[in-house]
């Protein structure tokens, strides 16, 4: 009985569910997420060595050098204004006028005062003019550093734009079609061939062509001519390995295409010999 018992009950138990299979692994991963703000990313660049903005503050030390004693303690308070006021409209005349009104109290200027010290009051007179000059050389760096840090911030904009676009996986089809094209060269007619066959397949074609626009999206509409380069650009740094890799379907399809045309434009010549002959 107990043995008719356990028969049941082992016949009544439900069937193991199969595990579910996880999904196919994108080509190229959607980035959604950032360390740094747009802002962030966008001010670090615009004050970085060799940049349009840097290249202000040397020329503004060249110029403070023949006004002031202490260059760093003017030069880094007008660096220090002009970011923290980028982007106002009265950015510049705020600048300028900060210059002129705190020259000598942070830079201490050169030259002197007394009435007797010819040489040192002719010095300070240089030195009111050098600071005027320093003054008016704030006011472009100024517009320089807003001008930069707009078009750092679009271009930051763009290109989290960018790579926000997920690149899906291709098929085993599309894949395998790929790997014949990429074997059948350098037979320009067989690639022709292949050209071909794709054409009469919409479904495999239309595939082709989605990833195609997948990629403009992601990499830029220009990317097909620019090769691996424009790749690497809008990767995250643990993925730039695999830019040869994503880029190879596009360099593929962009040989057969290429392996087409001059085919075609061969039979034409061909035909057009033939033509003429008779």
């Amino acid at each position: 009985m107990r043995e008719q018992r356990t028969e049941i009950v082992v016949r009544q138990a439900p069937a193991p569910e199969a595990a579910p299979q996880p999904s196919e692994k994108p080509l190229v991963a959607a980035v959604r997420e950032w360390p740094q703000t747009v802002e962030q990313v966008a001010r670090q660049r615009t004050i970085t060595q060799g940049q349009p903005y840097h290249r202000e503050i040397l020329e503004l030390y060249r110029l403070a050098a023949q006004s002031v004693h202490r260059l760093q303690d003017l030069i880094r308070p007008i660096d220090d204004h002009i970011r923290a006021n980028a982007g106002e409209r009265d950015a510049e005349d705020k600048v300028e006028r900060f210059v002129l009104e705190n020259g000598d109290r942070l830079g201490g200027l050169r030259g002197s005062t007394k009435m007797f010290d010819f040489a040192g009051r002719e010095e300070r007179r240089e030195a009111l003019r050098a600071l005027e000059e320093v003054a008016f050389y704030a006011r472009v760096a100024a517009r320089t550093y807003a001008d930069q840090l707009q078009n750092n911030r679009e271009d930051e904009e763009s290109r989290r734009r960018h790579m926000s676009v997920e690149i899906p996986a291709l098929s085993q089809h599309a894949q395998s079609m790929l790997t014949t094209m990429e074997q059948s060269r350098p037979d320009m007619e067989q690639s022709a061939k292949l050209m071909n066959q794709l054409d009469e397949n919409p479904a495999l074609k239309g595939e082709l062509e989605a990833h195609s626009r997948a990629m403009a999206k992601r990499f830029g509409a220009h990317y097909a001519t620019q090769g691996v380069a424009a790749i690497e650009a809008r990767l995250p740094p643990e993925d730039r390995a695999r830019a040869e890799e994503i880029f190879r379907p596009t360099r593929i399809l962009e040989a057969a295409k290429l392996d087409d045309v001059l085919q075609r434009q061969r039979e034409r010549a061909q035909q057009q010999g033939i033509t003429r002959s008779r």
